[in-house]
This record gives C-alpha cells, structure tokens and sequence, in this order.
C-alpha cells in the first residue's frame, strides 16, 4: 500500500540541473537575457554541465526526449510569488494550488490575493522536464528542467505540447530545444512595443518527421473484398507501398510475399515472379487469385 505524501506523488526522476535562459545572477540584478541555454547543474552534478558544454558549445539546438507519456507530468505552469528566494504562493490567476496529502498539486478554494487587481505580485513561471541524450551517454542520467518566465515561451509551449499529444508524439519522440530570436509585442511605459526577444522553441527532430512521413506513405491502406468474392478476406490497394521487398515504380507498388501471402501461397507467387519478374497488383491480381488453392 502506498504512504500518503511519500510514495503516491507521481512520476519523478533523479534531477541533474536546469537549462536557464539568463546569465547567473550578480549580487544586485538578475543575469541578462542570453540567446542560448545555460546549464546550471544541482549539487553533485558538475560534470553533467561539462558534458552538457562539450557536447553544446554554442548552448543551443539541444536534442531533448520528455520523459514522461503526460503533458502535466513533463509540463508545469503557474503564477508564483516570492520572498527571500521563498515561495510565497502559488495560482493559476484565480486560485492558489497547493500540495495535498497525496503530495500532489491541487487546486484550493483559496483565491489568489492579486485576483481582482492589475499590479500582481505572481508572476508567470514555466517549467519543461526533458532528458538530454548526450547527457545519457557521458553517464548522466535523469532529467534536465528547462525554466522560463516569458509569457510568450509559455503560451507557445503550452500550445505546441497540446498538438504533439494529440498527435501522439510524446514520450520516445526526439525534440529539438531552441532559443531563436522572435519580434514580439511587450508593454513598455504604458505603450505596446515590438522589441526583438530569444524565446523557447520546442519542435520534433526533422529526421523523425520524416521517418514518420515515410512510415506514413508506406502503410498499406486496405479494403473489403467485392460481395460474392470468396478467395480472398483483405486486399492491399493497387497503389499502396508496404514493408519488404517494395519499390515504387511508376506510381505503383511492386506486391511482394508479404502483401500477396495473405491470398495465395509464397510458392505461386516465387512462381509468378520467376515468370513476369516483377508483380504488381493492378496487372497479375487476377492472375495470382487465380492460382489459389
């Protein structure tokens, strides 16, 4: 049985550091804005930045799995209050959310102190769980949490999060991690101000799109058989391109065992091709169909 607080919190792994959009802080300000990833590694965890440096010297372009199958359990979002480095509180705009006995984070009756006011205490805060591969094969493993208080990264990995879900391009998906400079809209003394900022870019590697676009074309679409035609269940479409021993070839596909096993024998088929060379569907259907025992 589980112990409440203790072992019903959700997925969590070893964490390694933070990948941070600003320079370290100085004694009296923030860091400035950097158009890269910074690495700051949890305590212990030193040589995972070197790793991190070595394999990203420009500290950009970051190949990132998310480690988990959920957009909440890789993906936190709220607005925070601080004090002396101390959260204050926690909301989503309305309402503070707060630990409960389970260890998880769940919505109060509590309203946010700022609700009903412009000049807000809590401020956006975003937080992205990833796993660096190249992390991994120095030695390092667990997850890296990439932090951002931009409205606009927020907005943008929120929306791009949702889309690869619905895809179903999660967890096992390698992403790659941008800063990548953006003409965006801000307040500044009152007025709306485009002003150019480097913001959080999370997309799917372009080799794994295209692997997916292939895997895509090449799936044979199929189709119930005419009424009355009992030699066969299934057929694969005429134009359909499907896994072994397929080549495109003017617009259609060459059959192959696997396709034409499911109908007639691999022995009618060897046969058939050592006669004609290559089969097609459109051409020698009939012909294998017929030599069906």
């Amino acid at each position: 049985m589980p112990i409440k607080g203790m072992t019903d919190s959700g997925p969590r792994l070893y964490r390694l550091g933070t990948l941070r959009k600003g320079a370290a802080k100085t004694a009296n300000k923030p860091g400035k804005n950097l158009d890269h990833f910074r690495f700051d590694p949890t305590d212990g965890n030193e040589e995972a930045a070197d790793a991190f440096n070595a394999a990203y010297p420009n500290g950009n372009d970051v190949i990132v799995y998310l480690p988990y199958r959920s957009i909440n359990d890789n993906w936190m979002a709220f607005r925070e209050e601080y004090t002396n480095a101390e959260l204050v509180h926690r909301c989503d705009g309305s309402r503070l959310w707060e630990y409960d006995e389970a260890g998880r984070l769940s919505e109060t009756n509590i309203p946010c102190p700022y609700a009903d006011t412009d000049n807000k205490g809590c401020k956006p805060v975003g937080r992205l769980q990833v796993m660096i591969p190249a992390l991994m094969e120095a030695g390092h493993v667990g997850t890296v949490t990439v932090n951002t208080t931009s409205i606009n990264d927020i907005v943008n990995l929120s929306a791009a999060l949702e889309a690869y879900a619905e895809a179903g391009a999660l967890s096992g998906v390698p992403f790659v991690l941008s800063r990548q400079e953006q003409m965006i809209s801000k307040p500044i003394n009152g007025k709306r101000v485009r002003s150019a900022e480097w913001l959080i870019v999370l997309r799917p590697a372009n080799d794994w799109v295209l692997r997916r676009q292939i895997e895509a074309a090449n799936q044979p679409t199929l189709s119930l058989a005419a009424p009355g035609d009992n030699t066969m269940d299934i057929v694969f479409e005429n134009d359909s391109v499907v896994e072994g021993d397929v080549i495109l070839e003017d617009g259609r596909g060459v059959c192959s065992v696997a396709d034409c096993g499911a109908i007639v024998s691999a022995e009618a088929v060897e046969a058939l091709r050592a006669k004609v060379g290559r089969i097609y569907c459109k051409e020698h259907y009939k012909e294998l169909v017929a030599s069906a025992s």
